[in-house]
């Protein structure tokens, strides 16, 4: 099976996603949109196809990648994802006639396994192929309806080890792309709470300390604090777009 990986400057992971799909038999397409790190270099080493890509969004590069891809059938991984023997043969033993595998998710927090508190849902990883999937929806995007789906037993890894300062980056321009949606009104209700609330900064937290567990792990506390800053940031940039529209306005 084919495996597509979207990636750019994810040096600190590629090597062990790229790794972790060769040691379970999958061929792997490495989709670089722009890297100015070691990450080409790393992915020279490897028996991998490399294509470098002009990324957009992963709604557009999803439904791109299952639409023309003429295998039968097709995975996509981010980078900072990692693939187990136990998943790959749970994949391949999954019927034919189904459109999409999703898979819980293991999350890691520098390195180590967030045992309880997670609040990433299953993720969406193996397509037939012939049509597109996906839709826009929010700040990011969600399966079409009318598809058959299945979700594995066995679990994705995500391990993601950039650099703190990358993480708050993307943040930044998750919540920068969530204020245009928000000035044109294509919002789910889980984005309008928000951009018009401080709610989610305090609720996604408490949730996963106290309903999800990560209460009782460093690294659960960890987590629920890195989901305090994105939600802030969220709401920061919505609200300080507003201030500053309101006052162009005023003068």
């Amino acid at each position: 099976m084919k495996f597509f990986i979207l990636c750019k400057n994810e040096a600190s992971n590629i090597k062990k996603c790229i790794e972790s799909l060769l040691n379970c038999g999958m061929e792997v397409v490495v989709m670089d949109s722009g890297s100015v790190d070691d990450t080409l270099r790393i992915v020279s080493q490897y028996p991998v196809e490399l294509v470098n890509y002009k990324y957009t969004n992963h709604c557009d590069a999803y439904n791109q990648i299952t639409s023309s891809e003429s295998q039968s059938v097709c995975g996509i991984f981010d980078a900072d994802m990692e693939m187990t023997m136990a998943l790959a043969e749970e994949i391949r033993s999954i019927h034919s006639d189904i459109d999409v595998v999703k898979s819980p998710v293991q999350m890691y927090v520098e390195g180590v396994p967030l045992k309880r508190g997670s609040l990433y849902p299953p993720k969406p990883i193996v397509f037939r192929t012939g049509r597109a999937y996906f839709e826009s929806i929010g700040h990011g995007e969600c399966l079409v309806t009318g598809i058959k789906l299945v979700c594995t037993k066995s679990v994705l890894i995500h391990n993601d080890l950039k650099d703190y300062f990358r993480y708050l980056e993307s943040q930044v321009r998750y919540a920068e792309k969530l204020a245009d949606l928000a000035s044109k009104g294509h919002l789910t209700w889980r984005d309008r709470l928000r951009v018009k609330t401080p709610l989610l900064i305090a609720i996604a937290p408490l949730y996963s300390l106290f309903v999800r567990g990560g209460v009782f792990s460093r690294e659960g506390w960890l987590y629920a604090i890195d989901r305090l800053i994105a939600e802030a940031i969220m709401y920061h940039r919505s609200l300080r777009r507003n201030i500053l529209g309101e006052r162009d306005k005023s003068s």
